[in-house]
């Protein structure tokens, strides 16, 4: 005797479309907050990367400063002793010994200066790299260096990461409102089933049933949540706005105060090298005493 056969195979599937809208601003929102965040660390590298320069430069020009008032002070205390030899001699007076001993005397204090100035660049150097600086040389002038000024507001309107995350935080703020007003719109959703039943003590071979319920939901009221929430966004939004254009002031601001300086810096450089040029055949560089 054969054993009677039963079962029941069913299936269901159901779609939800304003949840599929809403997910879509969810993860679009998500995504320009990610951006704007990725634009902050590039803007703290910039930071830690500008203070290693600086802190690199510093001792490299400490340590020049150094020589160079090591330098002097050995100059100016041959000239002491000369003034002196030349007293004893009566040949100058004790007035000209008193003013070669206060112009020594000013140079050994910028020296203990620039000692001073060197010890606290070191130590502001092995903060930021994280070791003693050692063999450093002095760097030569960068090549990656915009032109004009024109161009140079140009990049960094475009570039940086001040400006690129105040834009990735628009985008957000404008993809938030968009997500919270969906809120208000009628949702869909469909169910769809399918059920087969088969069972031989019934003399039915099989029973297959097919259903679908469609609902359509609609907020009447909400109470004005939903409507303070977007009000809510969209001046957030607006606030986004105007943060885009103070950061674009900002850095126009800063990249011309920076052209200027630059511009400032190469004049004093060249200036410095003709004074230096004129004064070489007058400049005598002698090894420091022995102790």
């Amino acid at each position: 005797m054969v054993a009677p056969i039963r079962g029941a195979i069913r299936s269901n599937w159901s779609n939800l479309s304003s949840a599929a809208s809403a997910l879509l601003n969810t993860v679009a929102e998500a995504e320009a907050t990610v951006r704007a965040g990725r634009e902050t660390l590039r803007s703290v590298e910039q930071s830690v990367l500008l203070e290693a320069v600086t802190a690199y430069v510093d001792v490299v020009r400490d340590q020049a400063t150094v020589r160079l008032r090591e330098n002097n002070v050995t100059v100016l205390t041959r000239d002491l002793r000369a003034t002196q030899d030349r007293f004893n001699v009566r040949e100058v007076t004790r007035t000209d010994v008193a003013q070669a001993q206060a112009r020594r005397a000013v140079a050994v204090s910028a020296l203990d200066l620039a000692k001073s100035n060197l010890q606290t660049s070191r130590a502001t150097y092995e903060r930021v790299i994280g070791h003693p600086p050692s063999n450093l040389v002095e760097p030569r002038p960068s090549q990656l260096v915009p032109k004009t000024l024109a161009n140079s507001k140009e990049i960094s309107a475009r570039e940086n990461p001040a400006v690129v995350a105040a834009l990735y935080r628009e985008q957000a703020a404008k993809f938030a409102v968009d997500r919270i007003r969906g809120e208000r719109l009628p949702s869909a959703q469909l169910e769809v089933g399918y059920q087969r039943r088969f069972d031989d003590n019934v003399g039915i071979d099989s029973q297959e049933t097919t259903t679908v319920i469609g609902r359509l939901t609609v907020p009447f009221y909400t109470g004005g949540e939903v409507e303070a929430r977007i009000r809510q966004a969209k001046h957030t939004h607006v606030s986004r706005l105007q943060e885009i254009e103070q950061a674009r002031t900002e850095v126009h601001a800063q990249v011309v105060a920076a052209w200027f300086q630059l511009i400032a810096a190469r004049a004093q450089l060249e200036s410095d090298q003709v004074s230096v040029a004129g004064l070489r055949p007058s400049i005598v560089i002698e090894p420091p005493l022995s102790a």
